[in-house]
């Protein structure tokens, strides 16, 4: 079967950050948003690897979840192999679709929307610490965007050897609009202005476009992309001046029951059968730009470490594997100690895990030094914190004098040495 979409992807580089660490990909019947951290020299090569390898992948299989996992491996390995490319991740939504159906796989803060009859809904879930407490209870929703630790991230791709992955298949209807959209558009600006935006422009690309200067209007803190695809009648005809692509749909494309994709899923993807929610009875608000909510990823140095708070039953404990990343020296019951995480709390629960705690009484250090303790001295490694620790040991270990060689000759007039007696 061959089918006619129309689509409009832009990205911008934004006014505050000096690379675009964004990538798109626009190859029907797969789209993709990858929005890469770890700094200017490393996050656009995770964002680059993460939908170069995702399509590459999907020429050969039809398992999105699977295309995904060796996405992640990827970008794992290249940093493994390249120093300079250490700690380097990034966020994934990704849609492969046909007429009839779209499955969305999503990792990170990226995110997807699906525009329904002048409706907007959120098609995904952030995986932040913020968003967790949010669905604890914990803090109100309307508090999350400008939380302080609201850019810490529970999941990436290339943080760890493997990655969760969420799956969902979605039944769409023509005239159904989805955006996949990183972080520094609903960062910059709210879900009405966005659903506005998508109502009133009816081309695409127009959208996308649109979308990005809203987000660069608005303070533009982030990088910015876009990608939007409609979903058109399959008797239609294109709209003149849109973009549009023909393709044949992929084998698994039949639905939520189809195989392909979710025949032998990975068990840590799970895979849901969405059912977008019916179209608000008021009608479309309008609205202005929120000005900026998000820090610019910039701030996000120690996020891709993937920082998790998982509460269980009112007690908390540290997923373990969101802070396998990280490492720094602080103190514990007044002890020089290692940790494994970051420093800091998230609604009053500490984000690093003790380790190690030594012998070395933090009040016998220097003041500068017990200061530095107290924030937290970070550590590229469980090694390097133990090499922390042992400088931190000769500031308060006393230098032992050498020893002094024995004198083996007798100065003249000197006594011999009492020896046996004589024969």
């Amino acid at each position: 079967m061959t089918v006619t979409f129309k689509w409009g992807a832009c990205s911008e580089i934004g006014l505050v950050r000096q690379v675009n660490e964004d990538s798109k990909l626009t190859e029907p019947p797969l789209f993709a948003v990858a929005d890469g951290m770890g700094g200017h020299a490393s996050g656009d090569v995770a964002s680059a690897i993460a939908v170069e390898v995702l399509e590459a992948e999907l020429r050969k299989s039809d398992s999105i979840a699977d295309a995904v996992h060796n996405a992640n491996k990827a970008i794992f390995q290249r940093a493994a192999k390249e120093p300079d490319l250490t700690g380097m991740g990034t966020t994934l939504t990704a849609m492969w679709a046909d007429e009839r159906s779209a499955q969305i796989a999503h990792v990170g803060d990226s995110r997807a929307y699906l525009l329904r009859d002048g409706h907007l809904s959120r098609l995904t879930t952030d995986h932040t610490v913020v968003n967790r407490l949010v669905q604890q209870g914990r803090i109100m929703p309307e508090d999350a965007d400008r939380h302080p630790q609201r850019s810490y991230l529970e999941r990436a791709l290339g943080v760890d050897p493997e990655v969760e992955v969420d799956v969902h298949v979605l039944d769409m209807l023509p005239g159904d609009r989805v955006l996949l959209c990183s972080d520094g558009l609903f960062g910059m600006i709210d879900d009405d202005l966005i659903q506005n935006v998508m109502t009133m422009e009816t081309s695409p690309q127009r959208a996308a476009e649109r979308l990005c200067e809203e987000a660069v209007h608005a303070g533009g803190n982030d990088n910015v992309t876009t990608v939007i695809v409609d979903f058109p009648d399959p008797d239609s005809s294109p709209t003149p001046g849109s973009t549009t692509r023909s393709f044949t749909t992929p084998a698994h494309a039949s639905g939520p029951t189809a195989t392909g994709p979710l025949g032998g899923a990975n068990p840590t993807s799970p895979v849901q059968t969405v059912t977008p929610p019916a179209p608000a009875p008021s009608p479309i608000r309008s609205s202005s730009t929120s000005g900026p909510r998000q820090e610019p990823r910039g701030s996000r140095l120690l996020l891709w470490v993937a920082v998790a708070v998982v509460v269980l039953g009112g007690g908390a404990f540290l997923a373990n594997m969101s802070i396998k990343g990280s490492w720094y020296v602080g103190v514990d019951s007044g002890q020089v100690a290692v940790f494994n995480g970051v420093p800091g709390k998230v609604a009053g629960f500490e984000l690093g895990e003790l380790k190690n705690r030594t012998e070395l009484q933090a009040d016998t250090l220097p003041d500068l030094y017990q200061g530095r303790l107290e924030e937290g001295i970070k550590a590229n490694s469980r090694t390097d914190a133990r090499a922390i620790v042992a400088d931190l040991e000769k500031l308060v270990t006393p230098a032992v004098p050498p020893t002094p060689a024995p004198d083996t000759e007798t100065s003249p007039g000197a006594e011999s040495p009492a020896g046996p007696p004589p024969a």
